[in-house]
C-alpha cells in the first residue's frame, strides 16, 4: 500500500526575530501555512510585513 506524501516548509531567518524561540515557530508556522495555500510542496521564507500594510486584509467586509 502506498500512501501520497507532500511537504511543506516554513523558513524564519533568526535575523527577523532575534533569538526568542516561539517567535521563531510562530513565524515559521506562518511561513509553513503560506507555502500550503500557495500549493503545497514547496518551501516559503517567513517575511515581515508591517501591520499597517495588513488593515485593508483585516478589516471587515461590508455586507
Amino acid at each position: 500500500m502506498e500512501l501520497p506524501v507532500s511537504v511543506s516548509i516554513g523558513i524564519a531567518p533568526a535575523g527577523h526575530a532575534g533569538t526568542d524561540p516561539q517567535q521563531l515557530i510562530a513565524r515559521a508556522d506562518a511561513a509553513m501555512y503560506r507555502a500550503k495555500n500557495n500549493g503545497r510542496r514547496r518551501a516559503e521564507i517567513f517575511e515581515h510585513v508591517p501591520r499597517d500594510s495588513l488593515r485593508p486584509l483585516l478589516a471587515p467586509n461590508p455586507v
